[in-house]
């Protein structure tokens, strides 16, 4: 008990210990490091793969936002000049398995709904992407499964004479490198138009949700009724 403990215990210490920040620019590219201090104009860090190496400065105005290894997300907007003011970003990156836009982090099953609810557009790309990745997954599977039964086959049919059975195995084998085949296209093709959501969101979306209403009017010509989007 006390063995299982402390493994559970060294466990946690290095996950806590390989823990670290990304920084996102406003080019979009993704720098894994340890936030050391954070200024109205530079950002001081170290690389995520040299802890103990040399400290990094990047100026705020080339940074888009902060997520903190805890969870927590900085957003950074750059004024005319040069300082930087916290606010929301209008952008969704992907940091690994995580969606984050502004100061909202999203795993899949949340980032597919908050697709849904703002961006109808998007979300149908997104399961049409997760659609087709599954497709080829399920194309994987069964050319793998025709493989080692064709092979079965035809190791069986040509050691004992039975000819018609070795050729089906034959078949079998021909058959799975078929769907091995199809899989990577469409397998492909899947996770690209998943990962394109993302740039449709940031091209044709925006966060807040619109609220659509009925109002009635009143003018001089008349009583009107109008819908509000």
């Amino acid at each position: 008990m006390k063995k299982l403990l402390f493994l559970f215990i060294l466990f946690a210490t290095q996950i806590q210990i390989y823990a670290h920040d990304i920084i996102i620019t406003v080019d979009s590219e993704k720098i894994e490091a340890f936030i050391e201090t954070i200024s109205e104009s530079d950002v001081h860090y170290k690389k995520a793969s040299n802890p103990q190496g040399p400290t990094f400065i990047i100026s705020t105005s080339k940074v888009s936002s902060i997520i903190f290894a805890n969870g927590e997300v900085m957003a950074f907007k750059n004024t005319d000049k040069g300082s930087t003011d916290i606010a929301p970003i209008n952008k969704i990156y992907k940091v690994d398995n995580n969606y984050v836009y502004g100061e909202l982090m999203m795993n899949e099953k949340e980032y597919i709904q908050y697709l849904k609810d703002y961006c109808p557009y998007a979300y149908d790309q997104f399961i049409s992407g997760d659609k087709g990745v599954k497709m080829g997954k399920g194309f994987l599977f069964v050319g793998i499964a025709s493989d080692i039964l064709g092979v079965i086959m035809t190791s069986v049919g040509f050691t004992t004479q039975h000819q018609s059975v070795g050729w089906i195995g034959v078949g079998g084998m021909c058959l799975g490198t078929f769907f091995e085949i199809v899989c990577i296209p469409t397998w492909v093709n899947g996770a690209r138009k998943k990962a394109n959501s993302i740039e449709t969101f940031n091209a044709m979306c925006r966060k807040e949700k619109t609220t659509t209403y009925w109002s009635i009017n009143a003018s001089q010509n008349g009583i009107g009724i109008a819908l509000n989007f």
